[in-house]
């Protein structure tokens, strides 16, 4: 009877924060809709219940025992949420709705619980829209992907020259900003690698070592791709180029990324026994 009444509560505080947040999680899915940067938005909350479902057995041996700390997070969630109201700042009301869930789950089920629960509700933060403030801070990224890239092109022997985001071949001309966005790499490698961090570290130390080189894999795997585009452009004309874009480009950064993040972890390892 009480874990029928618990569960009664938990499904009234779920329709509760739906409503309250709904409008944001409108504004959140058109963003996966419409911004290029952020259409693996959906696969998320799928890698969040699947990890929450990998738990499963690890959450049946822990104890039920609510916690106080629990009803602070959900308090502190609560903050955060009014604060995002009133400043009219959509991520930060989104960010408090991960607050308030792991503040529920110390409620209902306690600390041990809720341990276990950090990561795989907290990669919830992952789909949410990066604040147009700090998307404006990529450019940096761009004008270092462009420079890399125009100086391995120089040293294959390709004649390139560069100005800005820029690189001019003889006969393709490159706009790293719009053809190449670092944006997307970086949110789309940062999100994988947290993900395989995660599942493959036994360690929090080895975690967050792979996560943090996921940033720099990510500014790689996007100058590999600028440098491809450019060596197409030069070997075989501007189609066969703008086609890798259109058609693989994404693709082919996933393969990158995707490589280095394997061969870091198989690095991390190799340095753990040593």
């Amino acid at each position: 009877m009480k874990n029928k009444i618990r569960y009664i509560q938990f499904i009234v505080i779920g329709f509760l924060l739906l409503y309250l947040l709904w409008p944001y999680f409108v504004w959140m899915i058109d963003q996966w809709e419409n911004n290029p940067n952020y259409g693996h938005g959906y696969l998320i909350p799928i890698a969040c219940i699947y990890l929450i479902f990998r738990k499963r057995n690890i959450l049946k041996q822990l104890p039920d025992k609510p916690s106080i700390s629990g009803i602070f997070l959900v308090f502190l969630g609560l903050v955060i949420y009014f604060i995002g109201i009133r400043i009219e700042f959509k991520q930060i009301v989104l960010f408090s709705f991960l607050v308030i869930v792991l503040g529920i789950i110390g409620s209902f089920w306690g600390k041990e619980r809720l341990k276990e629960l950090i990561f795989p509700v907290g990669y919830f933060i992952f789909c949410i829209p990066m604040p147009y403030t700090l998307e404006s801070l990529t450019a940096p990224l761009k004008l270092m992907a462009s420079t890399v890239s125009t100086n391995i092109l120089h040293f294959f022997g390709f004649t390139v020259a560069r100005e800005g985001n820029i690189i001019q071949l003889p006969n393709y001309t490159l706009e790293v900003a719009t053809a190449c966005s670092g944006l997307k790499s970086l949110v789309l490698v940062t999100a994988v690698g947290a993900l395989y961090a995660y599942i493959t570290q036994p360690t929090l130390k080895r975690k967050w070592s792979l996560f943090l080189l996921s940033i720099p894999i990510a500014v790689c795997a996007n100058i590999s791709r600028i440098v491809i585009v450019g060596m197409l452009a030069a070997k075989f004309g501007e189609k066969i180029a703008f086609k890798f874009v259109h058609d693989f480009s994404g693709v082919f950064v996933f393969i990158v990324a995707g490589a280095l993040l394997a061969l870091c972890g198989v690095i991390i390892e190799w340095i753990v026994e040593r």
